[in-house]
């Protein structure tokens, strides 16, 4: 089954988020700042206290630009996600996340048409996308998240799959493959890898001073492989807060990827800028801004389709 080439079809083809990490560390450049916070050491990294329980606000703005059939396809989309944490610890010192949802509110705006879908509304919706978004707010997903934030394993993805899939009541196989597609791509395993890793694996691999630099390299598989270089500088430490600021290469390399039952080849480039705020003693994110901004093209069914992305995230923490 073949799906024509549309915006709404095209909606998913980009993402930005951070997984699995790599550190190496760089001498620290001209510091610029006083003696005392120059020569004050940290080693960053997650100690938060088991059975602590964090929640963050995320809010998620971007803006699609496509060129489909010489027109100009412009598109909106706004998230809001509340996110609990209840934090535990496993035997072998790593950090075990139940995460639960507590706010999901999805805004899009493509042209003139409009459409919004809140969690909170799925019990009455006719819409199987809010309805999704309702299952998604009663499950409750585990991570195991190493002490240097590498996301280890997620669970509880499987069993929320399969509801939904069922609830869809849908006998058509086209129909329910193309339902699972995206909804892994969007809340499957992979999507939550790149979620936490983005809240929790900034940190280098060892000790620190004011002005040190230290490079990470990650990989995200989801819609498209993406490949993301940054450098990352710890710009200040006052009492317990850490600024890190880090600024990234983003590139797609040639593999094919599946996009709404169509085979995809994608030729992006694009630059990142973060700014994260942490807390030194727990390694806890207090607050963060991510800029992205990509562009290049697909190629779809034999067409190439120029796009443009710019995207901003912003995680506190409450």
């Amino acid at each position: 089954m073949k799906i024509p080439i549309t915006f709404r079809n095209c909606i998913r083809l980009t993402a930005v988020l951070c997984a699995t990490w790599s550190c190496n560390i760089k001498p620290a450049q001209d510091r610029g700042v006083s003696p005392a916070t120059r020569n004050r050491t940290v080693i960053l990294h997650l100690n938060p206290a088991p059975g602590s329980i964090l929640r963050y606000d995320i809010n998620n703005e971007s803006e699609m630009k496509m060129e489909l059939n010489g027109k100009e396809v412009n598109n909106v989309n706004q998230s809001t996600f509340g996110v609990d944490y209840t934090i535990g610890k496993d035997s072998l010192g790593n950090f075990l996340f139940q995460v639960r949802y507590d706010k999901i509110h999805i805004h899009s705006k493509n042209g003139e048409a409009e459409s919004d879908m809140d969690a909170d509304n799925s019990a009455f919706s006719m819409n199987p996308a809010e309805r999704m978004l309702g299952a998604l707010k009663e499950a409750r997903i585990r991570a195991v998240i190493s002490p240097l934030g590498e996301v280890k394993s997620v669970s509880g993805y499987k069993e929320l799959t399969e509801k939904i899939l069922t609830s869809l009541n849908s006998a058509d196989a086209n129909t329910r493959n193309m339902a699972r597609q995206q909804w892994e791509q969007m809340f499957g395993e992979e999507a939550m890898k790149a979620s936490l890793g983005q809240l929790f694996r900034i940190f280098p691999d060892s000790a620190m001073q004011v002005g040190d630099k230290w490079t990470m390299d990650s990989k995200q598989k989801a819609q498209f492989n993406l490949n993301l270089k940054s450098v990352c500088t710890l710009k200040d430490i006052e009492d317990n807060l850490a600024t890190i600021e880090c600024v990234g290469k983003i590139t797609s390399d040639s593999a094919v990827s599946n996009i709404m039952g169509n085979s995809v080849t994608a030729i992006l480039q694009g630059k990142q800028k973060g700014v994260y705020q942490i807390d030194s003693g727990t390694g806890m994110l207090i607050k963060s801004r991510m800029e992205n901004e990509i562009k290049g093209t697909i190629e779809m069914m034999g067409r190439i389709i120029p796009i443009t992305l710019d995207n901003t995230i912003t995680v506190t923490r409450q």
